[in-house]
C-alpha cells in the first residue's frame, strides 16, 4: 500500500511503502498435522492401488516372477508400512525446529520420493514397461536415500524411520530387475 506525504524539503508528495501485513499461518493442533502427514501418503497409495488393482492381478498372473516374489497381500502390506513410516517421518520434520530452508529441502525431497514411487507403480503395472520401471525403482531408492539424509539433518529419528523404506525400495528394485530379465 502506498501512502503519500509531504516531505519537508520537497513541495511534491513522496510515496512511502508500508510493510505488507504478515501472512496468516495455518494453526492446527499437533495431532491434526500428524494425521494429515500420515494421510497424505496413504491417500496416494490408495489412489495407486485403485488405479492399478485390476491390471496388477492380471499382470502378476501372466508373467514370470523372480525368486522371493511375495504374494500380493504382502506387497500391499509393505507399501502400507512404507507410507505410514514416511508420513510419520514427514510430520517429525515438519514440526521440528530446524532451519526453514533445510526443512523445505527435506520436504521437497520427500515429495520427489512420493512422485517416484507413484510413477513406478503406474509404469510397472499399467504400462508394463519393465526396463523403465527398473530405472524408476532405482530412482525411488535414491530418492529415499536422499530424503533419509535430509530428514536426518532436520530430525535424526525422522531419517531413521526411513531405513525400512530404503530396504523396501531395495527389494523392489531387485524384484523389478528380476521381472525385466525374465520377461
Amino acid at each position: 500500500m502506498k501512502v503519500t506525504r509531504k516531505d519537508a524539503e520537497s513541495p511534491l508528495p513522496v510515496a512511502v511503502e508500508l510493510p505488507a501485513p504478515p501472512a496468516k499461518k495455518i494453526e492446527l493442533p499437533a495431532w491434526a498435522w500428524a494425521l494429515l502427514c500420515v494421510a497424505l501418503p496413504l491417500l496416494l497409495g490408495t489412489a495407486m492401488e485403485l488405479l492399478t488393482a485390476g491390471a496388477a492381478e492380471k499382470l502378476l498372473a501372466s508373467i514370470r516372477l523372480p525368486p522371493l516374489f511375495p504374494p500380493r497381500l504382502a506387497l500391499q502390506a509393505a507399501w502400507l508400512g512404507h507410507y505410514v513410516l514416511m508420513g510419520i517421518a514427514s510430520y517429525l520434520v515438519l514440526k521440528c525446529d530446524c532451519a526453514p530452508l533445510r526443512r523445505r529441502r527435506a520436504l521437497a525431497a520427500y515429495a520427489a520420493q512420493l512422485a517416484a514411487g507413484a510413477a513406478f507403480v503406474v509404469v510397472f503395472f499399467l504400462a508394463q514397461a519393465f526396463l523403465v520401471a527398473v530405472g524408476l525403482a532405482l530412482l525411488f531408492m535414491a530418492a529415499i536415500a536422499i530424503t533419509m539424509d535430509l530428514f536426518s539433518r532436520c530430525y535424526e529419528a525422522a531419517g531413521k524411520l526411513l531405513v525400512p523404506c530404503l530396504l523396501w525400495a531395495s527389494f523392489l528394485s531387485y524384484l523389478s530387475i528380476g521381472v525385466a530379465l525374465l520377461n
